[in-house]
């Protein structure tokens, strides 16, 4: 069997203790509240794997604290706040097209921001908010002005991963290189 490509190739690099903390923290609000919705997709990644996919992204993406990253399939928002917390980027924004995933998004900020004094010191350098967007992603104009794109679409229909597409290639503000999808 060939090598695994080098982005494929397992990382040194592991979570932060913060990223840890935060995924506790996200997996506690889950076992209150639940982490499906109305539509019936639910996935959830591991802190590693998100991690490896953000160290991927700041490695070969340019992923950095300047960016403004989006997560398409946000649900309630588990990749964008690691990705606020490691690397670090300026702003993030979901799109998730189940509300009750986007009223839970909402309500596990605030959970994070009450429970761990590490993420509200962290929002506290940010220019905005965390934003959740409930909405299909068939009717999304614009992802500007993310950077940075990120995808988690098994389950997604052929017409969302087109739409994606789409939108991926009409925003000028993403290049190819900054976009993962997982």
């Amino acid at each position: 069997m060939p090598p695994l490509p080098a982005i494929a190739q397992p990382s040194n690099q592991k979570p932060s203790k913060d990223t840890t903390e935060m995924h506790t923290k996200m997996n506690s609000f889950e076992e209150m509240t639940g982490g499906t919705g109305i539509k019936g997709l639910y996935g959830t990644l591991t802190c590693l794997s998100i991690q490896l996919c953000l160290y991927a992204m700041v490695r070969k993406a340019g992923l950095r604290r300047s960016s403004v990253f989006v997560d398409i399939g946000s649900g309630i928002n588990r990749v964008l706040f690691h990705a606020l917390l490691y690397p670090a980027v300026e702003w993030a924004f979901g799109i998730e097209f189940d509300p009750v995933k986007v009223l839970k998004a909402v309500a596990a900020f605030d959970y994070l921001m009450q429970k761990m004094p590490v993420f509200k010191a962290a929002m506290k350098n940010k220019s905005a908010p965390p934003k959740a967007n409930c909405a299909s992603i068939s009717e999304v104009g614009t992802l500007s002005p993310a950077t940075h794109a990120f995808t988690f679409w098994v389950g997604m229909t052929k017409a969302a991963k087109m739409a994606i597409g789409r939108l991926w290639n009409n925003c000028p503000s993403l290049k190819v290189s900054s976009r993962v999808v997982v």
